[in-house]
């Protein structure tokens, strides 16, 4: 059984797209728990407002809890619900009506200790929403360690969350690894390749995740560096997909004291590594800092490209729907010329 719950914590305008969403994607018995983690704009009342008006079997629980993960209310879902598998939510989240189905009927056949969703980034609506970066590598059946280490596109078994610690990741690298470790524990894995939720573009974060990386190599064995280096940059190359010009300077001071704490054989392999991230490091070993931020702005401008056809078939679309919502300009004509002669 599938169970859902949503975590809300001022998210205003946005928490009523997303409950009209999770209203059209609910069939009747689903499991639901609502949890305002402590609001101050009104979510709460919507929360009840959504309950009351769909007659579902939604529980309301209030926490004065800003704090609370979503990790934490999916466990409280499982608590309070009994669902075998919770899908978590938060009030900015959008969840796609048409996939629900098919998920069921995937975790149903299945049975999946842990089942792997796929997301996509919500810019405008959910008319023209950005695909995850893997996308394709989750269509194409990629082994689930060389997808994106998200820990919010997990969704395991209520005995596999019970055998595990609720995840607290502080950091990107802490994430990677909460997601290996939860991949190993699954003695079962399955993909679902549809988006299941629209969710907002995630902060930029390369630079920490250089820095990160650069603590873990100090602090394990020399012999395990080049292994940790062949797992962990194809991430970073996903991630600096979302390269922000802003932090371009601050990115680029990270990647070059990565760099730096490579020996001189790991330097020359990193160079040579394939993707973004490995042009970046064959950027740095140049020596020309103007060489490492055409590198970060060719990556920043492919997701600006990206996003401006998003926001460009959204408006395509708003367009359209006023043309059928609103008179055309022959019958302001006639209906001018009727009130003419009165």
């Amino acid at each position: 059984m599938l169970g859902f719950v949503l975590l809300a914590h001022n998210e205003g305008r946005q928490l009523e797209l997303g409950l009209r969403a999770l209203g059209q994607a609910l069939e009747p018995g689903d499991p639901l728990l609502l949890i305002d983690a402590g609001s101050q704009d009104g979510s709460l009342e919507l929360l009840q407002i959504f309950a009351d008006e769909a007659g579902r079997q939604a529980e309301i629980l209030r926490l004065q809890e800003p704090g609370l993960s979503l990790a934490e209310a999916a466990q409280l879902a499982r608590q309070q619900t009994g669902a075998d598998y919770v899908l978590a939510m938060t009030g900015q989240d959008l969840l796609l009506p048409n996939v629900v189905a098919p998920l069921k009927a995937m975790l149903k056949a299945q049975k999946p200790d842990l089942m792997i969703c796929n997301h996509s980034w919500w810019v405008a609506g959910v008319g023209a929403p950005l695909a995850c970066v893997d996308a394709s590598r989750v269509a194409g059946g990629e082994e689930a360690a060389q997808l994106l280490p998200d820990l919010r596109r997990l969704l395991p078994t209520s005995a596999l969350a019970a055998r595990l610690e609720t995840p607290a990741a502080t950091t990107a690298l802490a994430e990677w690894q909460a997601y290996d470790t939860w991949l190993a524990a699954a003695q079962s894995l399955a993909v679902f390749p549809e988006p299941v939720l629209l969710r907002p573009l995630p902060v930029e974060r390369l630079g920490s995740m250089f820095d990160d990386l650069v603590a873990l190599l100090q602090g394990s064995p020399k012999r395990q560096c080049r292994m940790i280096l062949q797992q962990q940059l194809p991430r970073i190359s996903d991630e600096m997909i979302l390269c922000d010009p802003a932090q371009a300077e601050a990115d680029i001071a990270s990647a070059v004291r990565f760099y730096s704490a490579l020996n001189e054989d790991d330097q020359r392999w990193a160079a040579q590594f394939p993707g973004p991230v490995g042009e970046l490091m064959a950027a740095v070993c140049s020596g020309e800092p103007a060489a490492v931020r055409m590198v970060l702005s060719l990556q920043a401008s492919t997701q600006d490209r990206a996003r401006l056809l998003a926001l460009t078939a959204e408006i395509r679309q708003l367009r359209e729907d006023l043309d059928l919502a609103l008179p055309g300009p022959e019958y302001l004509l006639e209906l001018y010329q009727r009130l003419r002669r009165i």
